[in-house]
């Protein structure tokens, strides 16, 4: 079997009582709101919300350092 793991990048805030489903990696700084499903990758610098998640908001270029 050729296993590959979940991946959760720095800085990543996921709120309580989500689901992460599959193979997955939620990118840096990225915002997981509570209760959501995640079934595929979460890209950097995002917001994502729901079942099954979606992008909700990017954040914005100022706020990235």
């Amino acid at each position: 079997m050729n296993a590959q793991p979940t991946m959760i990048m720095d800085n990543a805030w996921i709120g309580m009582h989500c689901m992460i489903l599959k193979v997955v990696t939620i990118g840096k700084v990225a915002v997981v709101a509570t209760r959501s499903v995640i079934t595929k990758d979460v890209v950097p610098w995002t917001i994502v919300a729901g079942n099954p998640a979606s992008v909700a908001r990017q954040l914005p270029v100022e706020m990235r350092k």
